[in-house]
């Protein structure tokens, strides 16, 4: 999937976002990401660098294939590379075994594309940037306690101002403390995402 960078910290995504990538996404090192990524409904193969091909992926592989997706991959489906399949979803509710935003944010999108109501009951609640996100988007969330849920439905694009992540920092300042050097990636401490 190819996301072109405008200019000035501005990332331009070309509408529709939910459609089958022409090609592997590479994730890198970013857990997170391609834990999100699984559970958007399509056709994806999804991988990352060494470090992440040998994270765990079963925990978020585990609830997308009880809402119906098909998840194979290294190992049973709990390694990357990763390659997920949609199609007939159906809400469910779900209960992790341990709190993840992770685990909760790739259900709750997957569910967009279920028939019904697709719910997380949390073991305690955690992040609530997914739901957040989605309600500012259009999608219809509610939040009970530790019981999200969301139905099924399409998003509004709109422009989201994604602020830089101080905690990325703390590496290049732990190798300029110990003597080594580095620099940063120039993207700045703001990130704007626009539809186009």
């Amino acid at each position: 999937m190819n996301v072109p960078v405008v200019g000035g910290g501005t990332v331009r995504m070309a509408r529709p976002v939910r459609h089958e990538p022409d090609d592997v996404l590479d994730h890198g090192n970013a857990g997170t990401g391609i834990r999100l990524c699984a559970g958007i409904e399509r056709l994806s193969v999804l991988t990352g660098d060494q470090y992440l091909r040998h994270r765990p992926m079963e925990r978020v592989a585990e609830p997308l294939r009880v809402i119906g997706a098909t998840v194979d991959g290294r190992d049973g489906g709990r390694l990357a590379p990763l390659v997920i399949r949609g199609g007939n979803l159906t809400g469910i509710t779900y209960a992790p075994r341990e709190a993840s935003a992770q685990v909760k944010s790739a259900l709750l999108l997957a569910g967009l594309s279920a028939s019904g109501t697709t719910t997380v009951e949390e073991v305690h609640p955690t992040r609530r940037h997914t739901e957040e996100m989605l309600e500012q988007f259009g999608g219809r969330v509610t939040v009970d306690g530790a019981r999200v849920s969301v139905e099924a439905g399409e998003l509004t694009a709109m422009d989201v101002m994604v602020p830089g992540d101080p905690s990325q920092a703390a590496f290049l300042g732990r190798g300029r403390a110990s003597g080594r050097r580095g620099r940063g990636d120039g993207r700045g401490p703001a990130h704007r995402v626009r539809p186009q």
